[in-house]
């Protein structure tokens, strides 16, 4: 429901020409086909082979059978985190493209892009987290994957905004960056899913044994954060006006569990711009779809 009311969403505001979801299952696409141009991937087609160096410890992780005094990060997650730095090694998309999460509802539209030069165009990013909780590490690991220190937005705010304007060639030559740092450059002419399949290994053979699955504290966790990574990267390679953003509170919005939609009363989030559905309880459809389509 939540990845129906999103796209419904999408098209009403930006008329994407395309949308790729990748999605644990793919089942009911069909009802999302009269809207455009909507194509879907399973996880297991995206990635055609396994991603994690460790079949143990992914095991331990994934039924939560990490050992005392640890605690778990999903595998699934993470995959999710890399998939993004992925999509222009396995997606057929276009030289601007963004990347969004189902979470993210987009109630009111802000420019996604903005023009620059004769017939250029930069990425301009709604930033809606106030900051990172204490616990979470996103800036080490953006610093030890890529070397780059993260300069959050100035003021307030962070680069995890649950989507992101990409150029095509900034993500390439992140991916390629990455690769570099590692010891692991990208074989030629493999396929797609190769492709995306091989970054996602090396990237997981060189965090895992660091910061594991199983941490022992917050500080040793593998905190990946795709777009903390893109932006930073973006911004100090190729120039802060290589992507711009608009300024924390600019655009009003709201997290909440899916649950708590239930409780909303009619015209109560008029006022705002997005909302961020977070999915703390389960909610059957039956209940959650009108509200949502209300």
């Amino acid at each position: 429901c939540v990845t129906v009311a999103a796209l419904h969403l999408l098209f009403q505001h930006y008329s994407p020409r395309q949308v790729i979801i990748i999605a644990r299952d793919c089942s009911g696409i069909d009802q999302l086909e009269e809207l455009g141009n909507v194509s879907c991937i399973s996880d297991f087609d995206y990635w055609g082979a396994e991603a994690f160096p460790d079949p143990d410890e992914y095991d331990a992780a994934s039924s939560n059978r990490c050992p005392a005094g640890t605690a778990r990060v999903s595998p699934s997650w993470l995959l999710v985190i890399i998939r993004c730095l992925t999509s222009v090694l396995r997606l057929d998309i276009s030289h601007r493209f963004v990347d969004i999460s189902h979470e993210l509802l987009i109630l009111k539209p802000w420019p996604l892009w903005r023009r620059v030069g004769d017939d250029g165009h930069a990425g301009v990013v709604a930033i809606l987290q106030k900051q990172h909780l204490e616990f979470q590490y996103y800036h080490d690991v953006v610093r030890e994957l890529i070397g780059v220190d993260v300069v959050d937005p100035p003021g307030f705010g962070t680069w995890t905004a649950h989507h992101m304007p990409m150029d095509r060639r900034y993500a390439v030559a992140l991916v390629k960056r990455i690769l570099q740092r590692l010891g692991s450059p990208l074989p030629p002419d493999l396929p797609p899913a190769e492709r995306a399949a091989f970054f996602a290994r090396a990237v997981l053979r060189w965090v895992l044994p660091r910061r594991p699955l199983c941490a022992r504290g917050p500080a040793e966790a593998p905190w990946l954060s795709e777009w903390e990574t893109y932006a930073s990267f973006v911004r100090s390679t190729f120039g802060a006006p290589a992507l711009a953003y608009h300024t924390y509170g600019r655009y009003a919005g709201l997290r909440l569990d899916v649950g708590a939609v239930l409780t909303l009363e009619e015209g109560e989030v008029d006022h705002l711009d997005w909302l961020m559905l977070e999915h703390k309880s389960r909610v059957a459809d039956a209940q959650l779809c009108p509200r949502l389509a209300q």
